[in-house]
């Protein structure tokens, strides 16, 4: 599918470590269309399946798609289009860029989520006219990516821009401290994160038997952050206590 004036489009495809969201765009930025489905969870192969089965459905709807380019969550080695590891993925040394051109016949370009949010926000969004410019990307965890000079940066190893697990509010004099009860203290993931929100949802759930969360967590439903919103709306004040770490109400 092109416009009256043969404007390309593009799939693109954003690998989250809860979803993965799909569009299709023009050059000129306009997405067209957009659909998402749930990453698989501890599974590389359906996590490609799922992947192509994306591209697929938009590629039904429009046939005329010139090319696929892939923001995925983790350490991406570019150009090469390797996803070589990510905290709340499944995908390990996958070969994401070469196997998603195999099964399409499509150009195919696979970058760091962040990094690839950083440059759509200097050509089309916040960032647009200005030549440097810095993105935190908040989700299941936090990423960040840089535009310096009108360029991507990537720094040395490509991991430039990665905020995620910076040490924030650390005395280093006196050890690193615990941060929410969460693995990787210290680090502003920890203390920012849809993951942590989750985290703190669950503690709840099941501390807390009487709770909001805990109700739900006693019908059999594995409660995350997304509830624990839910619950402060309503009033819960353990959940209000939650959320307030993240955010203030």
């Amino acid at each position: 599918m092109r416009t009256a004036t043969g404007e390309p489009h593009a799939i693109g495809l954003d690998i989250g470590g809860t979803k993965i969201a799909g569009g299709v765009v023009t050059a000129g930025g306009v997405v067209l269309e957009r659909t998402r489905v749930p990453t698989p969870p501890a599974d590389e192969a359906a996590t490609l399946a799922a992947m192509v089965a994306v591209v697929d459905e938009l590629r039904a709807r429009h046939p005329r798609v010139d090319a696929v380019g892939v923001g995925a969550a983790g350490m991406v080695e570019w150009p090469r289009g390797r996803l070589r590891w990510a905290p709340h993925n499944a995908y390990r040394r996958l070969e994401l860029r070469r196997l998603l051109h195999e099964r399409t016949g499509l150009p195919t370009v696979v970058d760091n989520d962040a990094t690839a949010a950083a440059w759509a926000e200097a050509r089309f969004g916040a960032g647009a006219g200005t030549d440097d410019l810095v993105l935190v990307a908040v989700g299941t965890g936090i990423g960040g990516g840089l535009v310096l000079g009108g360029k991507v940066y990537r720094g040395a190893t490509g991991a430039a821009g990665e905020l995620g697990h910076t040490l924030v509010g650390v005395d280093a004099s006196q050890g690193v401290p615990p941060s929410l009860e969460f693995p990787q203290r210290g680090a502003l993931e920890s203390l920012a994160s849809g993951r942590i929100l989750d985290h703190l949802a669950a503690k709840i759930a099941a501390d807390n038997p009487s709770s909001a969360l805990g109700k739900l967590a006693a019908r059999g439903r594995e409660v995350d952050g997304h509830d624990a919103v839910m619950a402060a709306k309503g009033g819960d004040p353990e959940a209000i206590e939650a959320v307030r770490t993240l955010a203030p109400l």
